[in-house]
């Protein structure tokens, strides 16, 4: 049986990966006739998706920084648990994977290297590997940044993309992202963008 979750308590609170639970958000996107659906991760069902992805997208003779798959695991898991970030699964209408999103509050995110740029109620969306086209693609960081918006708590969602990827930084711009600034890793160099909810007109 799946355990229902309301909004009560945050968007960043502890869960249990190894528990189903409902959707929490939907979205509908008529343009391309299907829709978005957000449950938090449950392992007992993502575990070998999450395997395929890495395997796929994460381990491969680039010449970048490859991370093993226990490694991701176990981070998913810490995240789960944490009471400052949180991993939700993205789904089709049939209710098949598409895709892992991670949402983490940027003052805890230290290897991004975020201090200069951060200020409170930023939250960093991490989207993981996917099988989705790039509509779909699209459609899941737009569905993601609504329900995280939500959530009082989160003023700005930040997200980054490697920029040599010319397909991702193009599906971050088109979900309504702007360029904020670059950041230098050990191992390559990513565009950092940033989305502000659009504030009420007074007049």
């Amino acid at each position: 049986m799946n355990r229902i979750m309301s909004n009560r308590g945050g968007l960043c609170r502890p869960l249990d990966p190894y528990t189903r639970y409902d959707v929490v958000h939907a979205r509908t996107f008529p343009e391309y006739g299907f829709a978005i659906y957000m449950r938090p991760l449950y392992l007992g069902s993502d575990a070998p998706l999450l395997y395929k992805w890495v395997n796929k997208e994460y381990i491969r003779p680039t010449g970048k920084r490859t991370i093993p798959y226990d490694e991701i695991i176990k981070t998913l898991i810490h995240t789960a648990h944490s009471d400052f970030g949180q991993v939700f699964t993205c789904m089709d209408e049939a209710g098949h994977p598409l895709c892992e999103v991670q949402v983490v509050r940027a003052t805890q995110d230290d290897e991004l290297g975020l201090k200069s740029v951060e200020r409170p109620g930023d939250y960093v969306l991490h989207l993981m590997p996917c099988l989705a086209a790039q509509e779909q693609n699209r459609a899941i960081i737009q569905t993601c940044v609504e329900y995280f918006l939500l959530h009082p708590e989160v003023k700005r969602i930040l997200t980054l993309a490697d920029e040599e990827n010319v397909r991702d930084n193009t599906t971050i711009r088109k979900a309504g992202f702007s360029l904020l600034t670059k950041i230098l890793t050990p191992y390559k160099t990513d565009n950092l963008y940033e989305y502000l909810p659009i504030q009420p007109s007074h007049s």
